[in-house]
C-alpha cells in the first residue's frame, strides 16, 4: 500500500513538473523571456505559485529545466521523423534537409532564437544556454551521420560538410525570421535544398539534374493523390513522403470533404508501415479524427519479413498473408480495418 501511494505521488509530482515546463515554453514563444514571469507561468499551467516555487525555486532555474525540456523534445522529434527516411540516396538526402529546414523553422526554434537574444544581457541564462546548445549541435550531427545513405561519402569530409549545411540552414531560418520585408517574397528553401544536396553529394548532381527532365518529383504526384475516380463512393488512401505535406493534404482533405485515409510512407506507398505503424487519420465529411496513433520508437526487424525481398519473394509472402500461414503485421491489419470503418460511411 506505501508502495502504491509513493508512485501516486511520484505521478503528480512528474505531472506538475511537466505542466509548468510546458508553460514556460509556451510562454517564451508568446511573449518572449522578459514578460515569461514565475506569475504567468503559473497561471497558464493551472498551478499555484507555491507549487511551482516547490518545483523551481528561482526563475532561473525553471528557466534553465524548461530550456533542457524543449531541447530533449527538439532531439526526439527529429529523431522520430528520421526513422522514417527513404531508401533512395537522393531522396534520402532530401528528406534530410527538409526535416532540419522544418526543425529551424519550428515553434520551438522561436523560443531558442528568443533566449538567445535575452542571454545577452543575461550572463545567467547565457551560462543555462551553452551546454544545451552543445548537446544540441552533437545530436543533430550525430543524426544526421546515421543516416547516411549508402554511396555517399562519410568521414571527415562529409562531417564538414554537413556542418556547412547545417550552418545554412540555421542562417537561412534567422534571415527568414529577423530580416523586414514589405511584401511576400519567393519562398528560398527549393534553390537553398538543391543547392546543399549538391554540397553533401556532389556524385548525385548528374541524377539530381536529371529529375525535373524525366518528370520525377513533380505536381503530378500530388494530383494524382487529390483525384477521387468514384466520387461518392471511394475511400482515398493518400500517403506522402514529408511532414509538411501532411498538413497540406490534411488541409485539402477537410475541405474537400471527401472519404479519405491519411498516412506517411517511407516512400509514399499507400500501406502502413509493417514494421512501425504511421498515425493513420481518417476523414469524411469535412471532419477529421485519428483512427490509429502512431508507434513510438524505431522500426524493429521482423523475422517474417526479409529486409529485401525479391519480386517474386515479395508476392510469394503477400500471397501467404492472404491465406494465413503467415500473420500479417499489425499496422497492416489496422490499416485495414481504418478503411472497413470508412467504407460504412454514409455518402
Amino acid at each position: 500500500m506505501v508502495v502504491a501511494a509513493s508512485r501516486t505521488q511520484e505521478q503528480r509530482r512528474a505531472e506538475t513538473r511537466g505542466k509548468l515546463l510546458d508553460a514556460t515554453v509556451r510562454s517564451l514563444s508568446e511573449v518572449g523571456f522578459a514578460a515569461t514571469t514565475s506569475r504567468r507561468v503559473s497561471e497558464m499551467a493551472g498551478v499555484s505559485l507555491g507549487a511551482q516555487t516547490h518545483h523551481f525555486p528561482h526563475r532561473h532555474d525553471l528557466m534553465g529545466a524548461a530550456i533542457e525540456w524543449a531541447a530533449q523534445r527538439r532531439v526526439d522529434e527529429l529523431r522520430e521523423i528520421a526513422a522514417d527516411l527513404p531508401e533512395d540516396p537522393a531522396e534520402r538526402l532530401g528528406a534530410l534537409l527538409d526535416i532540419l529546414w522544418a526543425d529551424f523553422n519550428s515553434p520551438t526554434f522561436d523560443v531558442f532564437i528568443k533566449l538567445w537574444v535575452a542571454a545577452a544581457d543575461d550572463p545567467e541564462l547565457h551560462t543555462h544556454l551553452i551546454p544545451v546548445e552543445s548537446r544540441l549541435t552533437a545530436e543533430i550531427a550525430s543524426l544526421s551521420g546515421e543516416v547516411v545513405p549508402e554511396g555517399v561519402e562519410s568521414g571527415r569530409r562529409w562531417n564538414r560538410r554537413l556542418s556547412i549545411a547545417v550552418s545554412t540552414i540555421r542562417g537561412l531560418a534567422l534571415t527568414e525570421h529577423f530580416e523586414p520585408r514589405g511584401r511576400p517574397h519567393r519562398d528560398p528553401w527549393p534553390e537553398t535544398r538543391l543547392t546543399l544536396l549538391e554540397l553533401l553529394a556532389p556524385g548525385l548532381e548528374p541524377l539530381l539534374a536529371l529529375r525535373p527532365r524525366l518528370g520525377v518529383r513533380n505536381s503530378a504526384h500530388t494530383l494524382a493523390k487529390l483525384l477521387d475516380p468514384a466520387p461518392g463512393h471511394s475511400v482515398r488512401v493518400v500517403s506522402v513522403t514529408h511532414p509538411e505535406y501532411l498538413e497540406r493534404m490534411h488541409a485539402h482533405l477537410v475541405a474537400q470533404g471527401g472519404v479519405a485515409l491519411l498516412l506517411r510512407g517511407t516512400e509514399g506507398e499507400a500501406f502502413a508501415n509493417p514494421r512501425r505503424r504511421p498515425r493513420l487519420e481518417a476523414f469524411a465529411h469535412g471532419r477529421a479524427w485519428e483512427a490509429f496513433p502512431a508507434e513510438e520508437g524505431g522500426a524493429p526487424p521482423l523475422g517474417s519479413l526479409p529486409d529485401q525481398p525479391e519480386v517474386a519473394a515479395n508476392a510469394g509472402l503477400i500471397r501467404a498473408m492472404l491465406d494465413g500461414s503467415v500473420p500479417t503485421p499489425q499496422p497492416i491489419l489496422d490499416q485495414v480495418a481504418a478503411l472497413a470503418e470508412l467504407a460504412r460511411t454514409p455518402r
